[in-house]
């Protein structure tokens, strides 16, 4: 009987190989090359990276950054480097064209996911990450306001408000959400968890009892979210 393991571990080596001799780093699965011995393959992977759009690479790039290899890790930190650079300039441009066009549904889209992104990512200091979210809670605003009410954006702008504990507009953006998704359970997800933090238990116990008195159907995670914060509450 075939080693099923051992198969796959030849033919990994295989690959390897005919890459290393072939010069053609896609052959290689690039969850494995931080794994291989072989310092020459890891860090031409990364030179590589450094010549093609190395966002997509950026998982790869952070841990390269800690490779026990020297050269590894200098390479990935070039690379990385160079696509904060890349990565600031976009953001920039973007920024001027969204302001010339701001009620644009596409410009708005393109900027406030490309503010998502880069919020989201490992690139950026603890500074730069509060100045690109009030922008990025600035565009969704705007979006919301001027263009239309998007129930995703409204999830990311209460969440940005609470996490900036400014619970008077996470009430309102919150009541917004349940008039224009009435049967969405998030809103009142978030008006518990509001109204749990500042802990008052009579419009905690309003909202319990809107949602109970609702026909919104509530599944495995809105089950759980409830009973999370029902249990929080019993306990105080």
């Amino acid at each position: 009987m075939i080693d099923k393991e051992n198969e796959y571990d030849r033919n990994i080596s295989l690959l390897i190989r005919e890459a290393e001799l072939k010069n053609k780093k896609d052959l290689i699965p690039i969850e494995d090359a931080l794994n291989l011995n072989d310092h020459s393959i890891k860090r031409n992977l990364v030179i590589e990276m450094l010549k093609e759009d190395s966002y997509k690479y950026l998982e790869f790039l952070l841990k390269a950054l800690k490779d026990e290899d020297s050269e590894t890790s200098h390479y990935a930190a070039t690379a990385i480097t160079q696509l904060k650079s890349k990565l600031t300039v976009a953001i920039q441009d973007m920024e001027v064209e969204y302001y010339k066009n701001s009620k644009n549904k596409e410009v708005s889209k393109e900027y406030i996911k490309a503010l998502k992104e880069c919020i989201d990512s490992n690139l950026i200091d603890k500074k730069e990450r509060t100045r690109l979210t009030y922008s990025y809670k600035l565009a969704l605003e705007n979006y919301i306001r001027d263009i239309e009410d998007d129930e995703n954006y409204l999830n990311e702008l209460i969440k940005i408000y609470i996490d900036i504990k400014n619970y008077d507009k996470a009430i309102i953006y919150s009541y917004k959400y349940m008039k224009k998704f009435v049967q969405s359970y998030k809103p009142y997800m978030f008006l518990l968890e509001v109204y749990y933090t500042l802990n008052d238990k009579k419009n905690f116990e309003k909202v319990i009892k809107s949602l109970r008195e609702s026909d919104i159907k509530l599944d495995k995670e809105g089950l759980d979210i409830l009973r999370f914060w029902i249990e929080g509450d019993n306990s105080v």
